[in-house]
């Protein structure tokens, strides 16, 4: 009996490996909570909680967009990981709402906000631009609540905030 169990125990933990892999190079799951990104996640409000399907290798190669929606790690507090819209990169020119000049995002970071800009900790509220090196994944889509199963998020570049594009 104890060595059947063994057996089995040993059948399936060749696969703890692989599924650590997958989830840190290639693709990822995680929860979404409050409402900085409603109405495109939460839209219900702070209460809820979608559970989005995040792909982590192409930001490992920075292969991203302008209008992507991309879990960033926060650059004032390091354990706490953010869902943010990435509005402009390295180079860009881009207009900030609270202020009457333009800004140049410098070489190396990027310029990120929520999509509800009343509830948002973000560029524009509250650290300016975010180092590229912080960008961890980019969210693909909803796999929960089963309403929103299946929803893809959709990239949305913001084409008047971005006045002058790097490249």
């Amino acid at each position: 009996m104890a060595r059947a169990a063994l057996h089995e125990i040993g059948r399936v933990l060749w696969l703890v490996p692989i599924a650590m892999t997958v989830n840190d190079i290639f693709v990822s799951v995680s929860k979404v909570k409050g409402n900085s990104m409603s109405p495109t996640l939460n839209p219900t409000g702070n209460a809820a909680e979608d559970l989005v399907v995040i792909d982590r290798l192409k930001p490992k190669m920075y292969k991203y967009d302008r209008g992507d929606v991309v879990i960033v790690r926060s650059p004032v507090e390091p354990g706490r990981l953010l869902v943010k819209r990435l509005i402009g990169l390295q180079g860009d020119w881009i207009t900030v709402p609270s202020e009457t000049k333009l800004r140049q995002i410098p070489q190396g970071h990027c310029w990120i906000e929520g999509d509800n800009k009343g509830n948002s900790e973000d560029s524009a509220s509250h650290f300016g631009s975010v180092p590229l090196a912080l960008v961890e994944g980019r969210v693909l889509g909803v796999l929960w609540p089963p309403r929103r199963m299946g929803t893809w998020v959709r990239r949305h570049e913001d084409t008047q905030r971005v006045v002058i594009k790097a490249s």
